[in-house]
């Protein structure tokens, strides 16, 4: 694709698939849990400067939080989807992620969840960690889909947007980042699962 056409087919993907993920999403892994747990991460990662009984400041963060999983993950199934070189129609294979995963292909990306994410995770930090041919391959498709990702996520000005406590600020944005990755990960791993039963 073109630039302009991916951008076209990014935003159309953000605007049709961004909302399906409560349904359409493997069940073996909550993200939505994760996106629940981010207030407490900050409250972690700020020494407490961030409070997350707040229940005000709390909400928004989730809530910036399922933007920023929704937006990553989308747009990064996107891109793997537009670069696949046998993919001819990425809308069409794209849809095939609007529909909760068949049995083979969850029990495929939850044994890819358990072996794979973790060190891949970890390689984002590290690039010394080892990788299988599997986290390899994971790691090409996040260095696909990154770029792109990580524009539109900043598009959503992920930060908490209060005045009085900037590091409590700074260190939302880190984790926030941080679950974009790992909606990136997630994404890549979608991908390989749809892909290895027809293999």
């Amino acid at each position: 694709m073109t630039t302009s056409a991916l951008q076209n087919f990014l935003e159309h993907a953000l605007e049709v698939h961004a909302p399906a993920m409560e349904h359409s999403f493997p069940g073996c892994f909550d993200w939505a849990r994760l996106c629940r747990d981010v207030p407490a991460l900050v409250e972690r990662a700020s020494d407490g400067r961030f409070d997350a009984l707040d229940s005000v400041r709390s909400h928004r963060l989730q809530d910036q939080a399922d933007a920023v999983f929704r937006t990553a993950h989308t747009v990064a199934l996107g891109v793997i989807c537009a670069a696949d070189d046998e993919t001819a129609d990425p809308e069409g294979v794209l849809d095939r992620f609007d529909e909760a995963p068949e049995d083979e292909v969850e029990e495929q990306f939850e044994t890819l969840v358990a072996e794979v994410l973790g060190p891949a995770e970890a390689f984002l930090s590290d690039p010394e960690v080892v990788l299988d041919a599997r986290g390899v391959e994971v790691q090409r498709l996040h260095g696909l889909a990154w770029p792109h990702v990580s524009e539109y996520v900043a598009r959503l000005g992920i930060l908490l947007g209060t005045d009085d406590e900037p590091a409590a600020e700074e260190e939302a944005h880190g984790v926030l980042m941080a679950l974009a990755r790992v909606a990136t990960l997630l994404a890549a791993l979608r991908w390989m699962a749809s892909e290895a039963p027809r293999s």
